[in-house]
């Protein structure tokens, strides 16, 4: 088997059909589809079910788990099965059309020594619908990047199974494990194919819509910058949380200077600086 797609699933039958029909429709039929789902109490198994004609080589397992890491690694380490290449979806992504694989698959065979291939990703909202919002990987520059964001699209980015079985999935993260995985696997940007092509779409909510989840998001991404960067540890994230703590008084004191040309000019010259410090 060249791939496998991994999707962990938990009461997500309301958004799965639009991935499941993706999937069916790729032209490339050398993959299998393995469904990891966390015991489940809505229709999402039989919604998986109801498409085994057309995905002849689908794998469902249910068990309770600690989250998607914790079900990504389990769909990695118990499956025989696992392909030479691995995809991680979520429930509401959807491959960007019919031939991703195909010229995925073409791209990778005419590559050696690779353990990652990376295409691009777009952003829809919850009901599918495309928006003018693109995620580009970032390979050449992916450390830079990587100090103070994810740098590649993960639901874009193949990778090569044996690679992957050396660097699992923390699964004390709830969220930010891939950017975490990313940053411990990865080593040079010589490593990873750039696929230049659309492969996925993403839909837009979930995290970002809720309140207490994006703040799990940030403390976990902070924990992971401080761990991996030394600059960011002792001196970037330090100075986001002083200016975060300041903002009140800088209200203040923006009041204060409204009344001198010369003073807003320098507070004007002082914020640019911060933006491109901290990569605001």
């Amino acid at each position: 088997m060249f791939f496998s797609i991994i999707i962990a699933t938990y009461n997500a039958g309301s958004v799965l059909p639009r991935l499941l029909e993706s999937i069916a429709q790729q032209k490339c039929r050398d993959f299998n589809l393995i469904i990891q789902d966390g015991a489940s109490s809505d229709n999402t198994i039989s919604i998986a079910e109801s498409y085994r004609e057309r995905l002849p080589n689908l794998i469902i397992k249910t068990a309770s788990d600690s989250g998607i890491y914790d079900a990504w690694n389990k769909a990695v380490m118990q499956n025989e099965e696992l392909g030479q290449w691995v995809l991680f979806l979520g429930a509401d992504d959807q491959l960007a059309d019919q031939y991703v694989l195909e010229k995925v698959r073409v791209n990778i065979s005419k590559k050696t020594g690779i353990t990652y291939a990376c295409g691009s990703l777009q952003f829809t909202d919850e009901n599918g619908e495309k928006l003018n919002w693109m995620f580009e990987p970032e390979i050449d520059n992916f450390w830079d990047v990587a100090r103070y964001r994810m740098p590649i699209p993960h639901p874009a980015l193949f990778h090569k199974a044996d690679h992957l079985k050396e660097f699992l999935f923390d699964a004390k993260f709830r969220i930010s494990g891939d950017y975490e995985q990313l940053l411990r696997a990865w080593k040079t940007s010589s490593q990873c194919l750039a696929l230049n092509m659309l492969v996925s779409y993403m839909a837009r909510g979930g995290v970002s819509a809720n309140p207490s989840s994006v703040q799990l998001a940030e403390k976990e991404f902070f924990y992971i910058r401080k761990k991996y960067f030394f600059s960011q540890r002792f001196l970037i994230i330090p100075l986001i949380f002083l200016d975060r703590r300041l903002f009140g008084i800088k209200i203040k004191i923006k009041g204060w200077i409204k009344g001198s040309p010369l003073l807003v000019s320098a507070w004007q010259k002082l914020s640019l600086l911060k933006k491109k410090f901290l990569k605001d």
